[in-house]
């Protein structure tokens, strides 16, 4: 199973304050409506030419879903150099994050100062989405990504080292 899935957007977490403000997408922002209207594809570091999956309005390689915690998004890898290459980053630990491309509706943010005068905005209504996207420096620090063939193989090789263990207790 060569199953890449992650949260590209993690609903009420800050983005990393590095161009100038924090950002909040807030729950609610984007919809099964605003999914299933757009053409979305899913990269490596924003860059359409590194294609790994698409979901055009809804249907395709890339399968979208909108829960609690965020835009979840899950695709077999392409059987190309960057599928071999992005699948090595991931299961090395390199590539951690993720990261969306996205337009906000009219009038579907605010903007506010916390306590400190630091600018805050929060994302209220997305009207377009582009992309997910892998990438070593995601603007929101608590996305994820991951293998989910190697998540199952950590589980089996936890379940068989526990199994040895009591095996060699009972034996000694």
């Amino acid at each position: 199973d060569n199953t890449i899935e992650g949260y590209a957007c993690v609903f009420g977490k800050p983005s990393d304050p590095a161009l100038g403000f924090t950002e909040y997408i807030d729950v609610g922002s984007i919809t099964d409506e605003v999914v299933n209207n757009s053409d979305i594809l899913a990269t490596y570091e924003h860059d359409f030419k590194q294609l790994l999956a698409r979901s055009k309005f809804g249907a395709g390689s890339l399968h979208l879903s909108i829960d609690d915690t965020g835009l979840f998004f899950r695709f077999e890898i392409p059987d190309t150099q960057l599928g071999h290459d992005i699948k090595a980053m991931i299961q090395r630990g390199d590539l951690q994050g993720c990261s969306f491309c996205f337009a906000v509706a009219d009038g579907g943010d605010e903007w506010d100062k916390d306590e400190a005068g630091n600018m805050i905005r929060h994302v209220t209504k997305i009207a377009e989405l582009f992309d997910v996207t892998i990438t070593a420096l995601p603007a929101y620090p608590d996305t994820n990504v991951s293998l989910r063939a190697l998540e199952k193989a950590k589980e089996q090789f936890a379940m068989a080292d526990l199994e040895v263990e009591e095996a060699y207790f009972e034996f000694v």
